[in-house]
Formats: structure tokens, C-alpha cells, sequence
């Protein structure tokens, strides 16, 4: 993300956030499920969340046996603090992932971790590498799309996985998440070319499944595959549209 243009505080109140958050942490368990991964592993497994904003889907995460959230918006990392700080298996940082993440998980650099007691704390990486790593609605904001993705394959354990939830088309073939941001506000500006640097008020338009799967080949992934998931009410609430359908689809390091 390009800059800290976030409001932790609007977000977290935006209409249908919170059931859309829930909705997407049972996405997120139904398509690791897909990918073969059993759910009675879950606990045994160490979880990277990419992009994790105020940490609402963090919240549902329970079921693995860690999750460590980042987030480079420091405004979303604050209100994050505030709603995790009773969950004894979660940490977080501010952080963009980047080609040179896995040397700084490697080497425990410290990162900032801050808590409401505590705002200039940091702490290392609880680990170097990690089982899952999850992205949730996060992908059509990222600016630099090759350091995202180069930057999770990084700090992955050979054979790790990473998923993808991201919004899908329509039935008809409409890009409903292209057509609702806009109508919420004007100002954005839908950007389909991959290899752009998205800038602060602009995003990008919806992949198709085939589309994300080759973005995952590109960035040296494997055993790619994809799960339809449950739809998302954060569009629908706002004068009584449908709610925009979201897709998984997840890649393996290799081993």
C-alpha cells in the first residue's frame, strides 16, 4: 500500500464490515480446508496474515495455533491493538512484506508492535517462517504486486501455502466490486495492469480465477488451485445491493 491514507476508526464502522469480516475468516477456513489441508491441523499450524487492517478477520482466526498479523497502515494497526490484545495466540507488527522480509524475519528484526500502553514498542517476528499465509481482500489495493507476492513466498516454510480472497465477478461476468467502490466515491480510480504501482486512490479492477492463478505461477508457486467462497455484505448493505461474490485461490512454495 502506497501510503497511510487510512482511517482504522471509519473502517472498522463501514457498514457491514464486521459480518463481512466474519464471513471472510470462514472463507479463509473453508478454502485451507479445500487445498487438503486437514482441520483437525489446524492448531498445529502457524499462521501469516498479509494486510490484516483493524484485524477484525484476525479475530476469527482461533482455530490455528497462531497467527501473526501485519499491516503497514499504522492508523489500521492501532485499532488492530485494541482488538486483539486478549487473544493470547495472536501478535502483530507494522509491516510490508517485501523481497527482503525473509532475511528480516531471519534475523528477529524488530518491528513495531504497538500496544495502547505501550505505542512505540516493538518486538521481533515470532518466528522466520510460517505454515499459511492469507490475504483477505487485500491484493486489489497492494501497490507493488511482485514484492507482495515475492515477499510471502519468502517468509513461507518450504511446501507452505498462501490464499488469496479477493472479490470475483459476477454470474453475468460484472466486476461488482469495480462498479460499487466507484459509486461509494468518485475519486477512485480502477487500474487493470499488474505490473502498475497503484497510487492512494486508486485500486484494482477484479481478476478472474484463471488470471489470479497465473499471477501465482509468475511469483514461483505451485499445486494452484481455487474454491468459489461465500459472498461479502460490505456492498450489499449500502442501498440494498447484492452482496459481492469472493473466490479463493492459493498456491504452495516448493518444497
Amino acid at each position: 500500500m502506497s501510503d497511510d491514507r487510512w482511517n482504522g476508526d471509519e473502517y472498522l464502522n463501514r457498514p457491514g464490515h464486521l459480518e463481512s469480516a466474519e464471513t471472510n475468516a470462514r472463507n479463509i477456513q473453508t478454502a485451507v480446508a479445500a487445498s487438503g489441508v486437514p482441520a483437525s491441523t489446524f492448531r498445529d499450524l502457524n499462521l501469516l496474515e498479509v494486510g490484516a487492517g483493524v484485524g477484525t478477520v484476525t479475530r476469527h482466526l482461533g482455530s490455528f495455533g497462531s497467527v501473526h498479523a501485519l499491516e503497514p497502515s499504522g492508523n489500521m494497526l492501532r485499532v488492530l491493538s485494541r482488538l486483539v490484545k486478549d487473544l493470547p495466540n495472536v501478535t502483530y507488527a507494522e509491516h510490508a512484506l517485501s523481497p527482503a522480509s525473509a532475511d528480516m524475519f531471519a534475523r528477529g528484526e524488530e518491528m513495531p508492535s504497538p500496544t495502547l500502553e505501550d505505542p512505540e514498542r516493538k518486538l521481533a517476528p515470532p518466528r522466520a517462517r510460517f505454515d499459511l499465509a492469507v490475504s483477505t481482500l487485500v491484493a486489489h489495493h497492494v501497490d507493488d504486486l511482485e514484492a507482495y507476492f515475492r515477499g510471502v513466498h519468502g517468509v513461507l516454510v518450504p511446501g507452505g501455502m498462501f490464499y488469496v480472497l479477493e472479490f470475483a465477478h459476477s454470474p453475468e461476468g460484472e466486476d461488482l466490486s469495480k462498479r460499487f467502490h466507484c459509486e461509494m466515491d468518485s475519486s477512485l480510480v480502477p487500474v487493470n495492469d499488474d505490473s502498475y504501482h497503484i497510487k492512494g486512490n486508486e485500486f484494482r479492477e477484479t481478476w478472474s480465477v484463471e488470471h489470479t492463478k497465473d499471477i501465482f505461477r509468475k511469483y514461483g508457486f505451485t499445486d494452484i488451485g481455487s474454491v468459489e467462497t461465500e459472498p461479502v455484505p460490505a456492498f450489499g448493505r449500502i442501498d440494498g445491493r447484492t452482496a459481492v461474490p469472493t473466490k479463493v485461490v492459493w498456491g504452495r512454495k516448493a518444497e
